[in-house]
């Protein structure tokens, strides 16, 4: 029987006092505390005066009329003495420690009010031990147990400070010289007795009521295993409790390869989580959990739940190029690409794959002709970008708040450009440039932080429909550009709190915002732990990651914040739909059906507001997003029909524009048709020669000879010759 069994038993059963055996927690409770009350107040604390002188072989120890505290101890077969007995032996002139008193056994047999003196070699008839051997048996304790060695000393166990083997253990005994009576001591550690031959024990007569035996079986429980969640190498697994669960209800987790075959298990797990680790990447596992004890058999199986564990890809050990290792890359399970330094003279395209691309070091690791991400972070799941250089432009499009990039230095005419996205971006350099950060038409970036924006022509850029959030987070330096931000006339309004812009108070001169934007609180000084991150450590753990793995209820939770959200912008739509409000929470709302891959849902409602709104601002701004939508939908050819008839309904306007550069990211991105996107960039630089999406277009046909802009001040000042008018852009 394991210590939990005893020590249930303790609980349940009984600690049998003045021969009453109970059951309930509460009873055993106040039967431990009487024994306690007996040992203190009959014997430890018992004030009395001796009847005659009282010797140990021929030392008086005890004299005549003389008060003491604390019964005689007296080692006798009769030496177990009530305090009643005592008193009164007392009275009759009885010799304390010859003929009166009680030892040590006695003693214990009186506060557990057993009927007869059980001696040292007898208790253990009528008391259980915890844990044999146990080295930490001592946990178990509880007032009233006893540390006994047979044919040598018993002592009884009031309280501790601890349940260490080194912490002290607080004891009530009779015990002879050199105090000869019934004491309190403190001084010992519970290793002094443990160690020295007492066993702990727990007064245990004769019960008939017996321990509950292991859960092992399920019950009406249908699915108690909630989830597999992978990790590198490894999966952890969670279950519900099995009804009726108690202390000894143990659990075990089989697994294997194939569906509805576990040859493998763990070890008994005390608890409802485990971690199998050792696991093979790229590998699916299927698991199921049984409750039960190995003592006792075990469950039927509980429903299975598989997962795949992470896989690592190195370059250029495994594949010599980056894009090759992406390509290599599942689409189903997490990998993580670890690139050592270098420089790598090509455009790495990510699409849609959940991908940890992590560098040796944004000074290390450098990509020379631009990184694409699109179509990317559905589900919660990734990808990453991390501790590397991007040269010609980080460039995301049509990818949501799961996608981030970290700790990366990143040089082009445009150092990131975001199209239909809204990703994290943390700890970033995005400096010298043309445009630092440009913000395209419904992009929205949920976290910009402690990135270092600087020495741009324009810090950020936002273009109709942008709305960076500078303000979840902050902490970023957006100072020494021409322009801090600069946003056209229907981009949303900015939060732009606890920045530095180089000067405090902010500049305002270097800031064009038509609709508004809030910068207070601003920083007064620049951060210092900008640019010079350290490199990762290179963990192979979801966790460095940022924690963008997402389990089921995760995600659901995510699904959950964006209907609500959802719904309360559609309220804002409905009831306000001429107002340019409205305009705005329409690419939010959009891009929230994005961010929970739910686009056909989306489809369904801005077609409704197209139809209903066809002569508004509202309607033509909903038949925009209907193109961006298919893409996301996976639809480019139902986008490109789309995007070619609005233009020619809609001439020379702004949304032509930006549909006609939007029609050149679906052909690089949604169709792989890099050829059709260089021509109608082509396009779009001989139309919009001033606008500031020919300079990154310029900058994108650029990418078709690998080369890297000059560091720090070329790429500043490049292109400036036909730099548009700040405030007329277009």
């Amino acid at each position: 029987m394991t210590a939990k069994s005893v020590f249930l038993t303790v609980l349940i059963v009984a600690l049998s006092i003045g021969g009453v055996v109970t059951s309930g927690y509460a009873d055993i409770v106040q039967e431990r505390a009487a024994c306690d009350a007996k040992a203190s107040g009959d014997y430890v604390y018992l004030v009395w005066t001796a009847g005659a002188d009282g010797y140990y072989n021929s030392t008086k120890v005890f004299e005549e009329g003389n008060v003491y505290t604390g019964m005689a101890y007296w080692l006798h077969e009769d030496a177990w003495d009530t305090k009643e007995q005592f008193l009164q032996k007392m009275a009759d002139g009885k010799a304390p420690r010859q003929e009166a008193g009680i030892d040590c056994s006695g003693f214990v047999s009186r506060c557990w009010n057993l009927s007869t003196r059980h001696r040292t070699w007898e208790l253990p008839n009528v008391s259980t031990e915890y844990e044999d051997g146990d080295p930490q048996a001592q946990c178990y304790a509880e007032m009233g147990d006893i540390l006994n060695k047979p044919r040598n000393h018993v002592v009884l166990i009031h309280n501790w400070t601890g349940k260490s083997r080194s912490d002290n253990v607080y004891i009530y005994e009779s015990y002879g010289s050199p105090d000869h009576k019934c004491q309190y001591i403190t001084d010992y550690t519970w290793g002094h007795y443990l160690d020295n031959g007492y066993t702990l024990r727990c007064y245990n007569p004769w019960y008939t009521i017996s321990v509950p035996d292991p859960v092992t079986t399920w019950g009406d429980l249908q699915n108690p295993l909630t989830s597999a969640t992978p990790g590198y190498a490894k999966v952890s697994l969670s279950w519900e409790p099995a009804p009726g669960h108690n202390e000894d209800t143990f659990y075990r987790v089989w697994y294997g390869t194939s569906p509805g075959s576990h040859p493998y298990s763990s070890d008994q797990i005390d608890g409802f989580s485990k971690t199998i680790t050792g696991l093979t990447p790229g590998t699916t596992y299927y698991f199921v959990v049984k409750v039960g004890q190995d003592n006792y058999g075990w469950s039927e199986d509980s429903n299975e739940r598989s997962a795949t564990p992470h896989n690592v890809i190195n370059v250029p050990g495994d594949y010599s190029t980056i894009q090759a290792a992406v390509n290599a890359a599942s689409s189903s399970y997490y990998t993580r690409i670890e690139v050592a330094a270098g420089t790598y003279s090509e455009n790495v395209s990510i699409s849609g794959k959940p991908i940890w691309l992590h560098g040796a070091g944004y000074n290390s690791t450098i990509i020379n002709s631009g990184l694409d991400l699109s179509n990317c972070g559905v589900q919660g799941n990734l990808p990453l970008v991390s501790n590397l250089r991007v040269n010609n432009e980080l460039v995301i499009y049509n990818s949501n708040s799961a996608t981030s990039v970290k700790f990366c230095k990143i040089r082009g005419y445009a150092c990131m450009s975001l199209y239909g996205s809204s990703p994290r971006i943390i700890s970033n350099n995005l400096c010298s440039n043309y445009v630092g950060l440009y913000v395209g038409s419904s992009s929205s970036p949920g976290t910009v932080w402690s990135n270092a924006i600087e020495d741009n022509f324009y810090g950020v850029y936002c273009d109709n429909y942008g709305q960076p959030h500078l303000d979840n987070c902050g902490n970023n330096s957006i100072a020494d550009n021409t322009w801090n931000v600069y946003a056209l006339d229907n981009a949303y309004s900015i939060g732009a709190s606890d920045n530095w812009w180089g000067a405090y108070p902010p500049d305002m001169g270097k800031i064009h915002a038509p609709n508004g934007i809030n910068l207070d609180p601003a920083l007064t000084q620049r951060p210092s732990d900008l640019i010079a991150k350290p490199v990762l450590e290179k963990k192979h753990d979801e966790r460095d990651a940022g924690i963008l793995l997402m389990d089921a209820r995760q995600v659901a939770e995510r699904r959950d914040a964006a209907l609500k959200r959802i719904r309360d912008l559609k309220e804002v739509v409905t009831s306000s739909p001429d107002t340019k409000e409205a305009l705005w929470v329409l690419g939010e709302l959009v891009a929230l059906y994005w961010d929970i891959g739910q686009a056909e849902e989306a489809a369904s409602y801005i077609q409704s507001l197209a139809e209903a709104h066809s002569q508004t601002e509202l309607g033509r701004r909903a038949m925009e997003l209907e193109i961006q939508n298919d893409a996301w939908r996976k639809r480019p050819e139902e986008a490109l029909v789309k995007a070619e008839a609005l233009m020619r309904q809609f001439p020379n306007t702004g949304m032509a524009k930006r549909i006609l550069f939007q029609t050149a990211l679906i052909y690089r991105y949604d169709l792989g048709d890099k050829a059709g996107s260089r021509e109608i960039l082509r396009d779009f630089i001989a139309r919009y020669p001033s606008d500031i999406l020919t300079q990154v277009a310029k900058g994108r046909l650029s990418r078709e000879v690998p080369s890297a802009p000059d560091e720090e001040g070329r790429a500043k000042t490049a292109g400036l010759a036909v730099c548009p008018n700040p405030f007329n852009p277009s």
